[in-house]
């Protein structure tokens, strides 16, 4: 959806079509807020449904950690796999740093049984990648022990939205769910002419409903119930039920 677009739907909301009251600046910087928490709640409730993508990553001899490159665009990360002999991977154990004690002296790292990692972002910023990507999280990832060679890495990650912040750049926004972008910035600016934003944030949480309905995982071996078999079975399975229990 083109962000003209966007921004007529929000003016026609609030009945400002020909005010001045709001500029395409502010619009341009609610909106891409919105947006953000919208990727975010469509991801979590995605869960493992949601759009990951695979990177390829080499450890530093020597060195304790290695820096995500940029270019990669890491949303939220998934799991890191170590790439033993041949084309077989082996998923790494993460830890967390502040809690789990490091070695207390530096051994090898024999392979993905003696090693574990740490994941660690810096706090969001916006500078631009290319012209589409934004640049959401900048990730390091700490090993334990430090690997005295290079190793190859396989990480699985959620990308970040691909939308640009900056108000020179015309912006594209997906077109799922831009309702909630309509109804989160109505508010937004209902609060500020100290209106009563009660009706946009009631039709937004409509829409958060909505998302997190039909986004939950559809796979087919993914059951929403668990079916109780036991009407099926024989008077002697029957018995054999309640004496185990009894026990």
């Amino acid at each position: 959806m083109q962000a003209a677009e966007l921004h007529e739907r929000i003016r026609r909301a609030l009945d400002l079509e020909e005010s001045q009251f709001l500029v395409d600046e502010e619009i341009h910087d609610a909106c891409t807020e919105a947006y953000l928490e919208l990727w975010d709640i469509m991801i979590s409730a995605m869960g493992e449904e949601a759009p990951w993508e695979i990177a390829t990553l080499s450890t530093v001899a020597g060195q304790a950690y290695i820096d995500v490159p940029t270019t990669t665009s890491v949303y939220r990360m998934g799991r890191l796999d170590f790439r033993g002999s041949g084309d077989s991977y082996e998923p790494l154990l993460r830890f967390n740093m502040a809690t789990d004690p490091m070695a207390a002296t530096s051994h090898a790292w024999a392979g993905p049984g003696s090693a574990r990692y740490f994941a660690r972002r810096a706090f969001r910023n916006a500078p631009l990648i290319g012209d589409t990507v934004w640049k959401f999280f900048a990730w390091k990832i700490y090993f334990d022990p430090i690997p005295a060679s290079v190793h190859s890495l396989r990480l699985f990650y959620v990308p970040a939205p691909a939308i640009t912040l900056s108000s020179l750049v015309p912006t594209v926004y997906p077109d799922e769910w831009p309702d909630y972008i309509v109804n989160a910035v109505c508010a937004q600016m209902r609060i500020k002419e100290e209106a009563d934003p009660t009706e946009f944030e009631r039709a937004r949480d409509r829409v958060v409903a909505m998302i997190e309905r039909y986004s939950k995982p559809h796979q087919i071996n993914s059951p929403q119930f668990m079916a109780d078999h036991r009407r099926l079975q024989t008077p002697s399975h029957d018995a054999g039920f309640e004496a185990f229990w009894r026990r």
